[in-house]
This record gives C-alpha cells, sequence and structure tokens, in this order.
C-alpha cells in the first residue's frame, strides 16, 4: 500500500523577553491522509537567538525528536535590552514532521513573537499587523520609539531619539533620523539609513542596502559618533558615511565603503564563504579585522609554500603582480586560489596593507 506523504504548516506563539515556553506535540502543526499520526520531527532549522532546549539541553539543528520527546521540550526567548536589543521580534523555527514512513515534503514554520513593553509616554512603542502582512507606515517622536512593523513591506521612520526600528519580514526602509539608533531589517532586501548620531545597523537575512549617515556626534573616546553596519546575509551594500564606522558584510558578497573617517571591516570564519567576492572602498588608515579564532589561523603568503599546519590552515596572500587590490583566502586549504573554490577582497582605493593588530592597516 503507497503512502501520501504527511504535511504541516504554520503556527505562531506569543512570548515574553526572556521567558520559557513549554511545547508539545501540539506545537507542530501535523496533517496526514492516511490517517497516521505523528511519530517525530526533524528540526531544519534553529531560532536565531533564543535557544531550543529537551530537558535542559540545548537542541542541534538536524536532531530528530520522537513525538514522546516533545513534552519535553521547551524554548528560551533572549532577553530584551534597550542598551544592547536582539536582532528581531520574531524568532524562526523550521522543521519537518514524520508519520513513521516518511517525512514532509515541505518544513513546517513555529514563529516565536517576542512580546514587546509596554508603550508609555516617555517610550512610545508602536506595532504592525503581526497577523497579517500589512505594508506599514509609521513616523516616530522626538522621544526613544521601539518600532516593530512585523510582516509586509514598511516603512518606519525614528525622528529625534535614541530608537530602535525593526523591520521583520519584508522589503523594508528603516530611517534612524536624529540620534543614536538601532535599526534591525529582518528578512527581505531592506534599506536602512541611520542619519545623523552614532547608529547600529542590521541588515539581517536578504540582499539588504545600510548607509550609516554622517555620524557626527561629540567625540568622547574611541570610536564614537561612529556606525556599525552588519549585512548578515545576502549580497548586502554597506556605506558607512562621515565618521570612523565598523562594517561587516557577513555573508555573500558585499560592497563595502565606509565613506570618510578611519574605518575598520570585520570579518569572522563565517563570512569567508567559497565562490564570493567582497568589494571594499578604502581610504588609507582604514584596518581589515578578524576575529581572533580567523586572525589565529591566518598564514600570510602562499600555502604551496609548504608553511600551512593545524595551527595556520587557511593561507592569506595579499594581492600582487597583475592583481594588487585582490587579497586571496586559500578557504579550502589546497594549496591555490581558485575563484569558485575560494574568498577573496578586492581593494579600490589603497592597495598596500601592513599587519597591525588582528588584522592590517591599509595605506
Amino acid at each position: 500500500m503507497s503512502n501520501t506523504l504527511p504535511t504541516t504548516g504554520y503556527n505562531p506563539v506569543a512570548i515574553a523577553p526572556g521567558a520559557s515556553l513549554a511545547l508539545d506535540a501540539a506545537a507542530f502543526p501535523f496533517s496526514d491522509a492516511d490517517g497516521d499520526s505523528l511519530q517525530k520531527i526533524k528540526i531544519a532549522s534553529l531560532p536565531a537567538e533564543g535557544q531550543l532546549l529537551l530537558d535542559g539541553q540545548a537542541v542541534t539543528a538536524q536532531a530528530t525528536l520522537l513525538v514522546g520527546d516533545l513534552a519535553n521540550l521547551g524554548y528560551q526567548a533572549p532577553a530584551y535590552q534597550p542598551s544592547n536589543p536582539f536582532g528581531t521580534w520574531v524568532q524562526h523555527l523550521t522543521f519537518k514532521v514524520n508519520d513513521g514512513q516518511a517525512w514532509s515534503q515541505d518544513n513546517g514554520t513555529l514563529d516565536f513573537f517576542i512580546t514587546p513593553p509596554t508603550s508609555t509616554a516617555s517610550n512610545p512603542v508602536w506595532t504592525g499587523d503581526s497577523a497579517n502582512p500589512l505594508d506599514d507606515i509609521h513616523k516616530g517622536s522626538g522621544k526613544p520609539d521601539l518600532m516593530i512593523g512585523y510582516g509586509g513591506n514598511d516603512k518606519l521612520t525614528g525622528l529625534g531619539g535614541n530608537d530602535q526600528l525593526f523591520g521583520e519580514d519584508g522589503n523594508d526602509a528603516l530611517y534612524g533620523g536624529a540620534g543614536g539608533d538601532y535599526l534591525s531589517g529582518g528578512a527581505g532586501g531592506d534599506t536602512l539609513t541611520g542619519n545623523a548620531g552614532k547608529d547600529a545597523l542590521r541588515g539581517g537575512d536578504g540582499s539588504d542596502t545600510l548607509y550609516g549617515g554622517n555620524g557626527k556626534t561629540t567625540k568622547q573616546g574611541a570610536g564614537s559618533g561612529s556606525d556599525a553596519l552588519n549585512g548578515g546575509g545576502g549580497n548586502d551594500k554597506l556605506y558607512g558615511g562621515d565618521g570612523s564606522d565598523l562594517l561587516i558584510g557577513g555573508a555573500g558578497s558585499d560592497i563595502l565603503d565606509g565613506g570618510k573617517g578611519k574605518d575598520n571591516y570585520g570579518y569572522s570564519a563565517d563570512d569567508l564563504g567559497a565562490n564570493t567576492q567582497d568589494t571594499v572602498y578604502a581610504t588609507a588608515g582604514d584596518r581589515l579585522l578578524f576575529t581572533a579564532p580567523l586572525w589565529d589561523g591566518l598564514h600570510v603568503g602562499s600555502s604551496a609554500a609548504g608553511k600551512i599546519d593545524a595551527d595556520h590552515p587557511i593561507a592569506f596572500v595579499p594581492g600582487s603582480g597583475q592583481n594588487p587590490s585582490l587579497l586571496e583566502f586559500d578557504i579550502n586549504q589546497d594549496g591555490q586560489f581558485v575563484e569558485k573554490d575560494d574568498f577573496s577582497v578586492k581593494l579600490v582605493g589603497v592597495h598596500h596593507i601592513a599587519v597591525s593588530g588582528d588584522g592590517f592597516v591599509l595605506t
């Protein structure tokens, strides 16, 4: 007798910041034309923030959980802090279901909608429609606004104050206005503009465009009056503007332009993907910075020189000859640079580098 594949669906649930939510089999939509019952699930992807826990232990992606285990499953939401907000108010968990014979063809989605704080006169909170993906347009005030667009292609403007704008799903346009703002695009192709003040911009998934603005705040120490831009996944475009900015393209082939000021371009091991190339429009004094694990694993020079070892597995070759502006990373460690297998950075504006701390200064 043939078996019809089971199907799953979508389940949104609400949870307070920092709270724990107990789950069970009912949290994972299941339907089967043959009348079979749910036997197990497979975790396709985990929420970006917070933790999925089984008997208090973290669950990993691709883990298979029997239906009897689901009563011991729970989600720990991230704790919201205005001084250090998390990336998104909707955390996505995707999964497949199994009827004992086969897995569902499509993934199901369990969305955790994190409840925003109560709106007050001094700290206004505005949210779009979480039930329907509407295109919202909203302007804030001169106070510290918190705006959450949820679904749809939203246009959010913070105006004055230290604002927090979250586009969530959809192709959103976020404008921070004056003040030190935090802008998070979420999923979709978003455009984020920080404008004046020390801003932090996070594109999220999708191909995003980020503009830091002028960042002309009073100097109060290293990094003051500068913007932090993080493209996340996708092929992003990041523009720092004035001030000393931090630009992190993330995964994908990104275009990074710090603008005026001495800017930093940050990289971690997760940012170095095969067949990807970042383009950096740099000026003298800008720096390429690497996280400690990545920097400690780099060997400057050709991997064919025989100097690669377990402690320095990735060869980094500064541009020379016909390509003085190309920085090559032999990430698959095969002793040669091949574009489709490795990662590179194309420098525009400056071509010389020198070691400086955990990275290189451009001259």
